[in-house]
């Protein structure tokens, strides 16, 4: 079972009849689905990677860029703060998570950074971002949860903690780590 990623919150994963953009879409993915079933199927087009995938009723086809296995949840709240080295205060969630997201975002290749939660929350607030290519095979990428505590006398947001899952390119162990 994999789970869709690199999908902003207010998009869809598009699930096509045949490998390809042009093809017709049978079903949208949301961008937090889980317990998607890849098929063994794939097909090589001379820019991506496309996988049949079965999701509830559903069956068909996706760019694998969009999939991935997740590995181990790790509170990282700590190796942020440190490498900040304080507790960082910002206007919104939105900048509080771009914040966390760019610490995590690789140097070398392609790397893409998404949205893939809508913030959320009053005292506590919570946004999510997936952070995908950060060239450390075999890691496709991180889904990081990030929760900010919110001073109201200031209307800003101070780091309160951030959440790393790994996603994987490949497989996973029995630990959670990427394999």
């Amino acid at each position: 079972m994999v789970a869709v990623v690199g999908i902003a919150f207010d998009d869809q994963l598009d699930v096509r009849v045949a490998p390809g953009l042009g093809f017709d879409i049978v079903a949208p993915l949301p961008p937090d689905a889980t317990g998607v079933t890849v098929t063994g199927r794939a097909w090589l087009l001379t820019w991506a990677i496309w996988r049949q995938i079965g999701a509830g009723q559903t069956t068909g086809w996706v760019n694998s860029w969009h999939l991935a296995l997740l590995g181990v949840t790790n509170d990282v709240t700590a190796e942020v703060v440190n490498a900040v080295a304080s507790i960082p205060h910002v206007e919104s969630m939105l900048d509080l998570g771009a914040m966390v997201a760019e610490f995590f975002r690789g140097t070398e290749g392609p790397c893409t950074v998404t949205v893939s939660a809508e913030p959320a929350g009053n005292d506590i607030g919570e946004v999510t971002y997936d952070v995908i290519g950060v060239a450390a095979d075999p890691i496709k990428g991180y889904r990081l949860r990030v929760f900010g505590q919110r001073d109201t006398d200031m209307g800003s947001y101070s780091l309160y903690a951030v959440e790393r899952t790994l996603l994987c390119w490949r497989g996973v162990s029995g630990d959670g780590l990427c394999i």
